[in-house]
Parts: structure tokens; C-alpha cells; sequence
């Protein structure tokens, strides 16, 4: 679909951008094998060492659900894992827009649509994509009534990590340049290889290059002499 975009065969409408980013971006990644998908968002979180290193297969995956807690929420993307459920709550940019008072209502949604009815009870875990001016987790307290008993409530408190969009073009990148270092010759490999490229080129196409800046390039010994100078100095237009 990116491609159709990029070659002008579907005109993207004002007001959905941040939906089309989110689905050729997470839409496609979900398509790795579940374990190498989880660890690629999990490594592009601040604070990451606080999420589990295992998630098991992916159960379902939705994008936008619609829940109701007192007022309808809709979560960018829905992920049950084995071992955990992941709710996204993707923004555009990478610098604002996220809110603390809409983490709670999906929050309290989840609970409301899932939590009651899983048994054993499953551990959730919510993630700011973009939106965040610093990338500090936050903790959300809440109590939320008990559905059968509105007298009966339950308190909840649940962590939100916060990963934005270039970080995550840049593991992607790295993950795509270590398979493409790999010795061996594999079907799979390659299959992935064309896949993270897919992801690169939607990332592009929203305007977020993986770029090496100067300032991080190794240097190895005075590349910049005397001569350079007067070279530089010489030179004319």
C-alpha cells in the first residue's frame, strides 16, 4: 500500500496521516516472527529493562478498537501476545500529543472489555509511539468500578514506556543491516530483509530518514591539516 501512495496511485487525505504511518509502519513489522517483532519495539523504549524479554506468539492483533468505559476510546493497535496483551497509543510527530487522561480512559476500557472475564488475569502493557517531549515512563493509578458492582471498584496501576518513531527507524535499520551480514544464505532471511525494507521506505515517505550525522562518524587520525585549510581558503565559486 505505501508504494501506491509513493507513486501517487492513492491520494492520502489530510487528517489521516497519523493513521497511515501507523498502519505501514506497525502494520507490516507485526509480520516478523512474534519474539524478533516484540524485541524490536521493546529495545526502541526508554526505560526498557522494566518490559519482559519474552512474549511469546501473537494471538490477534487490531487496529483501532473500539472500546467503551462511561465514553468510547479507540487505541491505535490492540496486540495479544501469549504472555502479555500491548496497547499502542501512536502519535504523528515525535514530539507531542500524547495524553495522560487518554492513557487512563484505554486503560480502563481494557480492563473493562478484557481483564474481568481472562483467567488466569493477563499482565497489560501500554506504549506511547510518538507524542512524548521526554521519554521518562510514566505510572498510571486509577480505579476503575467493577462492572457487576458499580458500589466496587479495583485499583489499577500500570507503567506507560515511551518509544518514538526514529528510534525505531533506527533499530530497524540495524536489525536489517545485521541480516544482510549474515554469511549464510536463507529464504526466510531475505523474505525479512524485503519486509524491513518496506518499513524503511514508509518511514521515509513520512519524512524520517536514518541518517549519520558528523558529530557521530568515527574519525581515525587528522583527516583536516594545514593544507586542507588553505585549500578551503583558496577555493572560490
Amino acid at each position: 500500500m505505501i508504494h501506491a501512495f509513493i507513486n501517487k496511485k492513492v491520494h492520502l487525505e489530510k487528517g489521516y496521516y497519523e493513521d497511515v504511518k501507523t498502519a505501514s509502519i506497525i502494520g507490516v513489522l507485526k509480520n516478523l516472527p512474534a519474539q524478533l517483532f516484540w524485541e524490536l519495539i521493546k529495545n526502541s523504549c526508554a526505560d526498557n529493562g522494566k518490559l519482559p524479554k519474552n512474549s511469546g506468539e501473537i494471538i490477534s492483533c487490531k487496529f483501532w478498537p473500539r472500546w467503551t468505559y462511561k465514553t468510547p476510546v479507540e487505541p491505535d493497535i490492540f496486540i495479544r501476545f501469549e504472555e502479555f496483551d500491548l496497547i499502542i497509543e501512536a502519535k504523528r510527530e515525535d514530539k507531542n500529543g500524547q495524553c495522560y487522561r487518554q492513557w487512563e480512559r484505554e486503560i480502563c476500557a481494557y480492563f473493562s472489555v478484557y481483564n474481568y472475564s481472562d483467567s488466569p488475569k493477563k499482565n497489560v502493557i501500554l506504549m506511547a509511539l510518538g507524542g512524548s517531549s521526554d521519554m521518562v515512563y510514566e505510572t498510571i493509578n486509577t480505579n476503575i468500578a467493577i462492572e457487576d458492582d458499580a458500589t466496587q471498584t479495583i485499583s489499577i496501576c500500570i507503567n506507560v514506556f515511551k518509544c518514538n518513531w526514529y528510534t525505531l527507524l533506527r533499530n530497524t535499520s540495524h536489525l536489517k543491516e545485521q541480516m544482510q551480514n549474515q554469511r549464510y544464505w536463507d529464504s526466510n532471511r531475505i523474505s525479512l530483509i524485503r519486509l524491513l525494507e518496506d518499513v524503511i521506505t514508509a518511514f521515509n515517505y513520512q519524512g524520517l530518514y536514518d541518517i549519520d550525522w558528523l558529530e557521530s562518524m568515527s574519525c581515525k587520525g587528522n583527516t583536516i591539516n594545514e593544507d586542507s585549510i588553505r585549500v578551503f581558503n583558496d577555493w572560490k565559486i
